[in-house]
């Protein structure tokens, strides 16, 4: 579906734009309930949130760059903790585990470690992009990336190299809690320069302007050697103090 014809978000040019996802459509699992995180509410199974941000063009180079690649990895199945890459990688050898995570590394299983990092940024830029509307009536609150956001724009768009000080930490999540989740990028209310985003089953962590604390230094999914990503019960040592009004009553 096309609308009519205004600047696309991604490369400012004067554009048919099309209707454009916000998580993408293939991570909507038709028979899974999917609870969206939103300033403590929450709304179950929302539709498919979109709005009219990117041009033909600019859709395409999205899926072709990173899209297309993560989602053959990451696309839920029925069952609990059955993704592809979790599959993948349970079925090597770990490199090192530590109080509940284990880390295995990213290269052993073949995927490509700058479009998995592409495809984080591009959800990124996308909360910063615009205010998405919501199925209850509301809005997305429009994240603020100050001087990365044009760095980030111009590297989505090719015109620039992986943004200087932007660190991707990847892991992967067992519990079904955590693959009910979706929540959009959002500024970490504890610490400062991290965003972080819950993709049902996938939490990425983006660290802005400065290297990770150790020892999370060591964690550095991309850009690094290697490429480390973790599984682990997000719930239990992640995500339960962000999101447990989810599953209240």
């Amino acid at each position: 579906m096309n609308v009519t014809e205004s600047p696309c978000g991604l490369c400012r040019r004067e554009r048919v734009l099309r209707i454009s996802h916000f998580m993408p459509a293939a991570l909507y699992p038709a028979n899974k309930k999917k609870l969206f995180a939103r300033n403590k509410q929450r709304l179950i199974d929302p539709e498919h949130i979109v709005a009219p941000l990117l041009c033909d063009g600019c859709e395409r180079l999205l899926n072709r760059n990173g899209e297309d690649e993560v989602l053959r990895w990451l696309a839920p199945k029925a069952k609990q903790g059955t993704s592809p890459l979790y599959t993948a990688l349970r079925s090597g050898m770990p490199a090192w585990t530590d109080d509940g995570f284990t880390c295995y590394w990213g290269t052993s299983v073949g995927l490509s470690p700058e479009r998995f990092a592409y495809f984080g940024l591009s959800l990124v830029w996308r909360a910063a992009a615009c205010e998405w509307p919501l199925p209850d009536g509301g809005h997305t609150n429009r994240l603020d990336l100050g001087e990365f956001a044009e760095p980030i724009r111009l590297y989505l768009l090719g015109d620039a190299p992986f943004p200087p000080s932007v660190y991707v930490t990847l892991t992967i999540c067992s519990d079904e809690r955590s693959q009910q989740i979706w929540s959009p990028p959002q500024r970490s209310a504890e610490i400062d320069g991290l965003i972080v985003a819950a993709v049902l089953g996938v939490l990425f962590r983006f660290w802005l302007g400065r290297v990770p604390p150790p020892p999370i230094e060591r964690t550095v999914f991309f850009p690094a050697d290697r490429n480390p990503i973790f599984i682990t019960n997000c719930w239990d040592n992640v995500l339960s103090n962000s999101y447990s009004h989810l599953f209240e009553n």
